[in-house]
């Protein structure tokens, strides 16, 4: 145990200066810390730099510190946390320059967290840590954060969507063309039959009109008295020829193609 030599005299428990002899070891700590603060000194702080050795010093109170009895405190620093509108940290040079935080737009009751990456962070706009295109490609299909067509604000009433002959639109790519036309699967396709009627009307004088009623209607030739018709499918004709015996007139038969 480390001892120091003292002489002359020194104070007992009962604060009474008493003789020692020369020579005396005392151990360093028997000496009361009582002992080592004079009489009549208040909120006296003595201590040791740090990295050095020697005897004990008193510690000076910096700016913004203050003791009382025993206690030391930090004078002048706010209690966390801190309304939005105090500033938080300031330019080391230029200290009219500072930044805080508004969390203003936080739902009440709430606790958001800024968790920090291991890493440098650059919140300049487009350009630092976090560029603007990084992020593009969560909100594309497939993405983190794919954002739906039907999701997004009106469109402008422009040609921006329209679909051309050699561009995808809102429908498929048009095909070109006055005869196609786009189909429920999707698809461009000419519509059966033209699309309209195969014939219109058929008029016989003195006769009632002959009207189709739909593109599907079918025309049905009924033969007379000493007629024949026949019908021929691979090459689509009607024969309509006279049967029997005359009257001395001539008939000659006669086709019906492409009905």
């Amino acid at each position: 145990m480390p001892t120091r030599r003292l002489g002359g005299t020194m104070r007992n428990e009962l604060g009474l200066l008493v003789p020692v002899g020369v020579g005396v070891s005392v151990p360093d700590d028997r000496i009361p810390l009582s002992k080592l603060v004079p009489a009549g000194s208040a909120s006296l702080l003595i201590g040791r730099q740090s990295g050095s050795s020697g005897d004990w010093q008193e510690i000076t109170l910096g700016s913004g510190l203050s003791m009382s009895g025993t206690t030391l405190s930090a004078s002048g620093a706010a209690s966390l946390p801190v309304v939005d509108t105090t500033s938080i940290v300031e330019d080391p040079v230029d200290p009219t320059k500072e930044m805080r935080i508004d969390v203003g737009a936080v739902s009440t009751g709430t606790i958001r967290v800024l968790t920090m990456p291991d890493q440098n962070v650059d919140l300049a706009p487009n350009t630092g840590t976090f560029p603007a295109a990084t992020h593009a490609s969560r909100h594309q299909a497939g993405g983190a954060d794919a954002i739906k067509l039907d999701d997004l604000a009106a469109p402008d009433d422009n040609t921006d969507l329209d679909a051309s002959t050699s561009a995808h639109g809102l429908l498929p790519k048009l095909g070109g063309g006055t005869t196609n036309f786009l189909r429920a699967d999707g698809t461009w396709a000419a519509p059966p039959g033209g699309g309209g009627n195969s014939f219109e009307t058929i008029a016989v004088s003195g006769q009632s009109d002959v009207v189709a009623d739909s593109s599907t209607d079918t025309l049905t030739l009924v033969a007379g008295t000493n007629i024949t018709i026949t019908t021929n499918a691979t090459t689509d004709t009607i024969t309509i020829a006279a049967s029997g015996g005359g009257t001395g007139e001539s008939w000659h038969p006669f086709l019906l193609a492409g009905i």
